[in-house]
């Protein structure tokens, strides 16, 4: 397995989405979102990404990781924590390097994800006094 960092393209995430039942996204859309992402990930064996996971935000105060998929073929190896781990990691280093005093990394996990979350130390926020979340998704 290998690691690669900041060079996930259009096809390679919308094709390890699509592995997941995920839906493909517009690639224009998309390319813009790739350009704005503050990190990225792949896990690459044998020259197939086998896992994803970005990093997207302001990049000092608040942070969300997205983009976590494992595509369906290595699914329950670890390679979700894994990634999940490394991009925490990643945050740390930047608050590390910019001498920041704290970050707030959010994660919108999938439906049937919240306990994988919470096992790698993320709250549901209604349990802290910051409120809710809640997300609006407009389609055009």
């Amino acid at each position: 397995m290998n690691l690669v960092e900041n060079k996930l393209t259009v096809n390679v995430l919308n094709d390890i989405r699509a592995s997941v039942g995920w839906m493909r996204l517009d690639i224009k859309q998309l390319q813009v979102s790739l350009d704005n992402t503050f990190y990225a990930l792949e896990i690459v064996e044998d020259n197939k990404t086998i896992a994803t996971g970005r990093i997207i935000g302001d990049g000092a105060f608040y942070l969300s990781i997205v983009d976590v998929i494992v595509h369906s073929d290595y699914q329950n190896r670890g390679l979700g924590k894994f990634v999940v781990n490394h991009l925490i990691e990643k945050v740390r280093e930047n608050m590390k390097a910019n001498d920041y005093p704290r970050c707030t990394i959010n994660i919108v996990a999938a439906a049937n994800k919240k306990g994988f979350y919470e096992k790698l130390g993320f709250i549901d926020i209604q349990e802290e006094n910051t409120g809710t979340g809640m997300q609006l998704c407009l389609v055009r």
